[in-house]
């Protein structure tokens, strides 16, 4: 029996599904949003990567295939994620390095009606022939979570490099507090206006926006970059009963020297906080408490890994809930 996807019921972090002759397609940046990140064509594929898109249900199948088709990547990193009842995790990848189509197949362990909740790679543009579930099985979308978390950033907040998409701190943190959850995030993006502008046409409750790592890199006249993030605090602060949270740069371990202005990466991290500190309401949260300066955290000393974001999402928990 196949699951209906274009049925947004059973459809997670995503903005609009898409039919289209390689399978439904998950987009979870709107149209305005996908136009944005059209400036090269690394930006437009991460963009189109299907990061923190999930299709959930609740079933008493006892089996679960899903099959479809590989678009363009940012990493070759083809893993899916299957968690059953909040509690049991499986991973499913595909058994080729370099896939152009896969077909993937898992039992679901327990018995009765379960949640299952199937997470879509990360850094790759997924198109989803089919989900197929066992005939006759029972078959509900899951409820959504009456809270939203909505997450804005860059390549650490996308996910990239964590080994499965259940792993970034994104969707840890989400989950342990069991909120429904968007992320826009998008490898190499810098601080933009247009973004909060743009997120006001998605339903949150949560925002939490990390920048700024990009912008050093990139040279970004940090006059520049508080400009950037006033107009993207003004616009998510129109959203009334809302939560806004700007999380300063995490560390870049062993990275001391300036940029190409001349500019130390912690001279970014205190412009961030001091222009968010100015918008009532707004909490700032320190980055460097959130992963240790630590080459053991991360991939490459910039991405944090799967432990990496294991202690990031501990870390932020506290400053959120």
């Amino acid at each position: 029996m196949k699951i209906d996807l274009l049925d947004s019921r059973y459809v997670f972090g995503c903005c609009r599904t898409e039919e289209t002759k390689h399978g439904i397609f998950f987009h979870r940046m709107s149209p305005e949003l996908e136009e944005i990140y059209k400036y090269s064509e690394a930006a437009e594929i991460r963009a189109m990567n299907t990061a923190g898109v999930r299709i959930s249900f609740v079933s008493d199948t006892s089996s679960l295939s899903i099959s479809g088709t590989f678009g363009r990547v940012s990493r070759e990193i083809y893993s899916f994620d299957m968690i059953v009842d909040e509690k049991e995790m499986i991973t499913l990848k595909p058994e080729a390095a370099k896939p152009e189509i896969f077909c993937l197949k898992a039992v679901i362990p327990g018995t009765g009606s379960r949640k299952i909740e199937i997470f879509l790679p990360n850094m790759a543009e997924t198109f989803i022939n089919s989900i197929e579930i066992d005939d006759g099985s029972e078959l509900e979308p899951a409820a959504r979570p009456k809270k939203k978390w909505l997450f804005l950033g860059d390549s650490i907040t996308q996910g990239v490099i964590v080994s499965s998409p259940a792993l970034s701190y994104a969707a840890r943190s989400a989950r342990a507090i069991k909120y429904d959850w968007h992320n826009l995030a998008v490898g190499g993006a810098v601080m933009k206006k247009e973004v909060g502008e743009m997120a006001l046409g998605i339903e949150w409750n949560v925002v939490s926006i990390a920048y700024g790592v990009n912008d050093f890199a990139q040279n970004i006249p940090l006059e520049r970059l508080e400009n950037e993030l006033k107009g993207l605090l003004r616009a998510l602060s129109s959203r009334k009963n809302s939560k806004i949270f700007v999380i300063t740069p995490i560390p870049w371990v062993d990275r001391s020297d300036s940029n190409g202005l001349g500019l130390s990466l912690e001279e970014y991290r205190k412009s961030i906080a001091v222009t968010a500190l100015s918008f009532n309401g707004v909490a700032v949260i320190d980055g460097l408490r959130m992963v240790p300066d630590d080459n053991k955290y991360f991939v490459d000393k910039v991405h944090p890994n799967d432990e990496g974001m294991r202690v990031f999402s501990e870390n932020l928990l506290p400053k959120i809930s």
